[in-house]
């Protein structure tokens, strides 16, 4: 992305596996001249953490950057990264923890202008993703005609770990279960390709969805005497 697009801001979210590699490694070494190299403004890479506690791993990711990006001091004595290199937090921040983000970078004299926030299920009524442990994610991809298992397993959270390789739905033991790795036989699994590169290849209305969801599930019968 950053040698593509040579203008303009790129955030990547960098928690897949490490996001202290991801930082002084991949971003401070490999990546640093391609960094360094973007104009702001607007130009910058923008470093994604999306996982682990939210004002602690804020701090860590500007001080495991500051390593490799030297930071200079503003007028009243805080520490700002280079204007091309940024980060981002967008994992669970709420106006609870935003004041508690902003004070924890305050006392290791970390400028504001250093992050950019943003929230989502935290505005609402926070049943998201992560209180359903719910999401989509890559699992499988193709690279010069080969099948590549992908996954994500953060460090700062093994809540988040994702399923990989091909998957497949399957009845097992009286319930519906996900098998990982490609484990299982293709005629068992229940999965239907809905979509296949942008194009809607199979549709379902709502009352396909629920009957197919209710299969062997027992339904209850009240006898109710008024």
């Amino acid at each position: 992305m950053l040698a593509q697009h040579l203008e303009g801001i790129v955030a990547v979210a960098s928690d897949s596996h490490n996001i202290d590699d991801a930082c002084e490694k991949l971003c401070g070494k490999q990546l640093k001249d391609l960094a360094a190299s973007r104009k702001a403004p607007p130009g910058k890479l923008v470093v994604r953490p999306d996982s682990g506690e939210p004002k602690r791993i804020a701090v860590e990711v500007l001080d495991r950057l500051a390593k490799n990006f030297p930071p200079t001091k503003n007028a009243a004595g805080f520490k700002e990264l280079l204007p091309n290199i940024r980060a981002i937090q967008g994992d669970g921040v709420s106006i609870e923890s935003l004041h508690d983000i902003l004070e924890d970078m305050s006392k290791h004299k970390w400028a504001a202008t250093n992050v950019c926030f943003g929230s989502g299920g935290a505005l609402l009524q926070k049943m998201d993703r992560d209180t359903r442990k719910c999401a989509f994610k890559c699992c499988e991809v193709i690279v010069d005609g080969k099948p590549r298992p992908v996954h994500k397993d953060p460090v700062t959270d093994q809540g988040k770990k994702s399923k990989q390789d091909r998957l497949k739905l399957v009845r097992q033991y009286g319930k519906i279960t996900t098998l990982t790795d490609g484990e299982g036989a293709e005629e068992d699994d229940l999965l239907v390709a809905v979509s296949c590169n942008g194009k809607v290849t199979k549709t379902f209305d709502s009352g396909a969805v629920r009957t197919e969801a209710e299969k062997g599930m027992v339904v209850p019968i009240f006898d109710v005497k008024m």
